[in-house]
């Protein structure tokens, strides 16, 4: 398998991965939207949670500890 350029970092709990070149493609991981952001919970359930610039996800943060809690 080649390598993909680019680099990994981790802040508060969430690790990112920055991929460099339009071509490179990260199996299991979905290329961002350019509106996503990590916003106040609207439902009040947590400190945060990611709006991926279309939708809420079910992604939350609390105290700088990420984890996973969906909605509905």
């Amino acid at each position: 398998m080649g390598r993909i350029p680019g680099f990994v970092f981790s802040f508060g709990g969430l690790i990112a991965v920055i991929v460099m070149g339009s071509s490179a493609k990260v199996h299991g991981i979905p290329p961002p939207h350019p509106g996503s952001r990590w916003l106040s919970d609207p439902v009040g359930r947590h400190q945060y949670r990611l709006w991926d610039g279309q939708q809420w996800t079910g992604h939350v943060s609390d105290g700088g500890r990420s984890g996973f809690d969906p909605l509905g």
